[in-house]
């Protein structure tokens, strides 16, 4: 792994399945979302703390819930017993609950609950702040909380007298939200974040029209399960006759409080369809800013038609959603802000409300229609800023190229790609902001793990996907082309990242720590940086395309699908079953019980030699006479790879001298070093270490596969990190080391490195090794440096590095060891680039993520993603939203805070600076690109400090080309390759003909 933070991430836990996957498959039909929240969280509700789930139960009973009593706040600092005036004599005060000990414990240990608004800062709430990100995201969870669950733990202490003042509890939320839209913060990034804000923040239990239909259909179908169909009607196609369902209802239930609640959601669902309040709030804030005034009078015209919904209405209320969000992210005063975005909130739900009517009518209309309508409604997605204007702009394009007179269905086909992520764009967002709490929160409340979920459902992105299941199924029908599951055809929900095709049992990542051996598929949340060996890849969250792991997966040719929605529920079923996962360069998949005989792959006895054959005869496993045994990087080139250190520190060695100034200072350990640390004596065996391995090495060749060897094998490797962990260092080695390091660096302590492997089982022909080994992130001081060279010796023999590795090489004696010692840069923003093709010929499109911090683009983070072409154009495919970034600690180590979110990482000075770094490399380094008698596209790892661009690493890329060729697979994408040129016509009704 290379220069880059490998900090340890929260426990993902298991893809469980799920009871009643087939109503849940029905309840995400329409949104064909994940469940996976961010890379490195859990997937579903599954709470961690029993205990403290049981006291949150207890709370719900309890007459003052989780407070002990009331007091008075006083502005002096002092607390004291409720009585009228308490804090007049020192300038007044606010009175409200007093925690209970075991909530006050909760609240410390970062899980904010039982929130009074006037107890809290308004400037923590409106801080971007890690600490004031966090309380703010646990108060409107928490107001969700409520909502759906009566209450929740305050469902008692709500009645409780004084706990909360009204007065004081509604000028807190104004005043956080009138600081959170004040002139200094960078709304426009934060405006999702604001909007729920806005949304949530008012008096306890109140809620916005739609929330609330949500909750009391969730509430009544707790209540009577035999309303769970009407819930789940409602959660997926609500509509206006949806109210009279509710009223038929109550007929049917003998409990007086279901009734009501029945009479309730009627009412609840009338009023979203017929709001009369917001046409003359819309007319009256129009003249009052000119900037909004035709929009909004327009909008108000439509809202008070009782005509049936049209394109033309949708289009008019865009663009008063849209004007809008532009009059809150330009100039202005926040109390007109905070207004504007009040009737934003009103908006919104009026284009779902529109949307829900519009679809109930169509029947089979054509698809230019509902291309217009997705055209609008996208428009409404960003005025309501569930996506960014970059991604508008992306989705946009693809509408007109939609719209093009001579559309070809592989053209079609490309756009719908590009529409179709934009619910994970939107769910990304709003997981950037409520991700980290929404997780740490359903460890003691399952049903905080469905915050984000539940919003993006009741919002105008359910039209959309809805819309886009229809034109992917008329497609899939017209060509033929249905991915399957078990049989079960599926239109949308399954994505191909890498081709090829896998046997083996479905596994998620808990149970794959102990399964032995490749034939494992992985059912996993995103790719894991620390992913052990299987011959397929499943996850629930695209996540980064050119991390490790993936590059990993497209050099040996492993599949990797992503999977959402029905599908991925459909799969969750399958978990501990043998399986075989096709996935074509065309982007179909097949899930099937077995391999077709056409499809399965050739026994290991009957394949080609490995790939993995190291030049042993050019090692150099000496240390010359009266050299220091280390060497700068000014001091490697390129044949030092293989001979004295691994492709690493001799290609950044060369990148130093042809790219002056952008690599930092960096010293190696050689191979050398590593031999004699194996040479040391073993300790209780006579002679080295090295011949101790060797002897086992030997006998596990001879041992059958089975529970034996591979105990074997698990001591073996167990004993080989050991004895590089405490055996004696090689004589000479301490006083050496230090004396270079002070050389290239400066006085021990004031500098930071990382601290990375270098092998030479890396960048050979047919295998480039991408991130087996460890890096230990910007070490300081001598005795952690020491510690952590050990640690990256050590990494040679772990299981997950022999995993992926020893398949492919014929004697694991072979592998050594050298480490980079690679200067710390603190870079704004990091991450990956590679060439199409090799840089010597034509290397566009280029393809690369980014990150804010260092370590960025390599382990899976949700990144900024671009695919620059040689034209000059810059295609956009998502946002970097990972919740948090990497910085670089003074003291040494790596934490991970909240990131800026200050817009596009990729600005224009970057993307000049990267295109001509590759042109730059299209003259100067075939050589450093070579696999074989080839030159392969390049594979750069890079960062910038400011627009300063620093080089981390320069590898060819190794990509596996089998899917390419194999029958079966070329057999799933011939419909594709007949119908590629054909003419679509949108003027045809969906379900038709071409």
């Amino acid at each position: 792994m290379e220069n880059r933070v490998v900090a340890q991430r929260p426990e993902q836990t298991q893809c469980r399945p799920v009871a009643g996957a087939r109503l849940r498959r029905q309840l995400f039909l329409w949104l064909g979302m994940a469940v996976a929240l961010i890379p490195g969280l859990p997937w579903a509700a599954e709470p961690s703390d029993q205990k403290t789930q049981a006291l949150l139960t207890s709370w719900k009973q309890a007459e003052r819930g989780p407070f002990v009593g009331v007091r008075w706040y006083c502005a002096d600092g002092s607390v004291r017993m409720p009585r009228p005036y308490a804090c007049e004599e020192v300038g007044g005060g606010r009175q409200h609950g007093l925690w209970s000990q075991p909530a006050q414990n909760l609240r410390e240990k970062g899980y904010w609950i039982a929130n009074i608004l006037a107890a809290i800062p308004p400037e923590q709430l409106a801080a971007q702040t890690d600490t004031g990100l966090d309380v703010l995201t646990s108060v409107l969870i928490e107001r969700y909380l409520m909502a759906r669950d009566d209450g929740w733990i305050w469902r008692q202490a709500r009645s409780f007298r004084g706990v909360l003042q009204d007065d004081d509890e509604r000028q807190a939320a104004r005043t956080a939200l009138l600081r959170m839209l004040a002139d200094d913060q960078p709304r426009k990034a934060r405006l999702a974040l604001i909007r729920e804000a806005a949304r949530q923040l008012s008096v306890m239990g109140a809620n916005a029209p739609l929330q609330r239909i949500r909750t009391l259909s969730n509430q009544l179908a707790e209540q009577d399960p035999a309303l769970a169909p009407l819930r789940n009607k409602i959660h997926t196609r609500l509509q206006p006759e949806d109210a009279q369902a509710a009223r038929r209802a109550m007929s049917q239930s003998p409990k007086p409080e279901v009734q009501t609640g029945l009479e309730d959601l009627a009412r609840s669902i009338e009023a979203l369809f017929s709001d009369a309040a917001l046409p003359a709030r819309l007319r009256e804030f129009a003249r009052y800013n000119p900037p909004v005034t035709d929009a909004l009078q327009s909008a108000a015209t439509v809202l008070e038609s009782n005509a049936p919904p049209s394109v033309i209405d949708l289009r008019r209320l865009a663009w008063a959603q849209t004007r809008l969000f532009h009059l809150v992210s330009g100039d202005g005063q926040p109390a007109g802000r905070l207004e504007a975005v009040q009737i934003s909130l009103g908006l919104e739900e009026r284009i779902f409300a529109l949307g829900q009517r519009w679809l109930a009518g169509q029947q089979r209309p054509p698809r230019a229609l509902l291309v217009d309508w997705l055209d609008y409604n996208l428009r409404a997605l960003f005025g309501a800023a569930f996506i960014t204007e970059t991604e508008y702009d992306s989705a946009a394009a693809a509408i007109r190229q939609l719209k093009q007179p001579d559309m070809t269905v592989a053209g079609y086909r490309q756009s719908l790609a590009t529409l179709d992520r934009v619910p994970h764009w939107a769910r990304r967002r709003y997981l950037l902001f409520f991700g980290p709490m929404q997780s740490k929160l359903s460890e003691v409340e399952p049903m905080a793990a469905d915050f984000v979920t539940d919003r993006l459902r009741a919002s105008p992105l359910l039209v959309h996907t809805r819309i886009m299941d229809w034109l992917q199924r008329d497609l899939a029908m017209q060509l033929d082309l249905q991915h399957q599951v078990f049989g079960e055809q599926f239109a949308s929900g399954l994505q191909v990242l890498n081709p090829g095709l896998a046997q083996g049992t479905l596994r998620d990542l808990r149970s794959l720590q102990n399964a032995q051996g490749r034939a494992q598929i992985a059912l996993v949340g995103e790719t894991q940086a620390d992913l052990p060996s299987v011959a397929g890849i499943i996850t629930a969250d695209a996540g980064n395309a050119l991390s490790h792991v993936q590059l990993l997966a497209q050099n040996l040719g492993i599949p990797n699908v992503v999977a959402s929605g029905p599908a991925l529920a459909r799969l969750q079923e399958a978990l501990q079953q043998e399986l075989f996962l096709a996935a074509s360069p065309g982007g179909v998949v097949r899930v099937l019980k077995q391999a077709p005989v056409q499809a399965r792959p050739e026994p290991e006895s009957q394949r080609g030699p490995s790939p993995l054959q190291p030049n042993l005869a050019k090692l150099e496993l000496t240390l010359a006479p009266n050299a220091s045994g280390f060497l700068a990087l000014e001091q490697l080139t390129l044949a030092d790879s293989g001979r004295r250190v691994g492709p690493k520190a001799a290609k950044l060695g060369e990148l130093a001298q042809r790219f002056p100034g952008t690599v930092s200072p960096g010293l190696a350990i050689p191979f050398a070093w590593f031999a004699r640390m194996l040479e040391q004596p073993h300790g209780q065996h006579d002679g080295s270490f090295r011949a101790w391995l060797a002897q086992r090495y030997a006998q596990l060749q001879t041992m059958p596969e089975g529970d034996a060897r591979r105990a074997l094998l698990q001591q073996t490797l167990a004993a080989a990190r050991e004895h590089v962990l405490s055996a004696p260092l090689p004589a000479g080695f301490t006083e050496g080391l230090q004396a270079a390091m002070r050389t290239q660096f400066g006085p021990l302590g004031e500098f930071g490195v990382f601290v990375r492997s270098d092998t030479n089982i890396e960048d050979l022909p047919n295998f480039s090794g991408a991130g087996l080994n460890k890096t230990v992130p910007h070490v300081v001081g001598w005795e952690p440096t020491l510690a952590a060279i050990r640690s990256v010796w050590a990494s040679v023999f772990s299981a997950r590095s022999w995993g992926w590795r020893q398949a492919m090489i014929p004697d694991p004696m072979n592998v050594y060891a050298a480490v980079l010692l690679h200067q710390s840069v603190d870079v704004d923003v990091s991450g990956v680039l590679i060439t199409d093709g090799a840089p010597t010929r034509d290397p566009y499109p280029l393809k690369l993520t980014l990150n804010e911090g260092p370590g960025g683009g390599v382990s899976g983070q949700s990144a900024e993603s671009w695919e620059l072409k040689g034209s000059g154009e810059a295609r956009f495919l998502q946002s970097a939203t990972e919740p948090y970034r990497y910085a670089l600690n003074t003291e040494g180590g790596v934490t991970q805070r909240r990131v800026r979110n200050e817009g596009l990482l990729l600005q224009p000075a970057r993307q000049r600076r990267l295109r001509r770094l590759v042109e730059h490399i299209a003259t100067c380094c075939a050589d450093l690109l070579q696999d074989g008698a080839q030159v392969q596209p390049a594979d750069v790892e890079f960062g910038f400090k400011g627009d300063a661009l620093v080089l981390f690493q320069i590898r060819p890329l190794v990509q596996n080309r089998d899917a390419d060729s194999n029958a079966y697979l070329q057999a799933l994408d011939q419909p594709l390759a007949d119908y590629a040129t054909r003419r679509i016509s949108l003027q045809r009704p969906v379900g038709l003909s071409l």
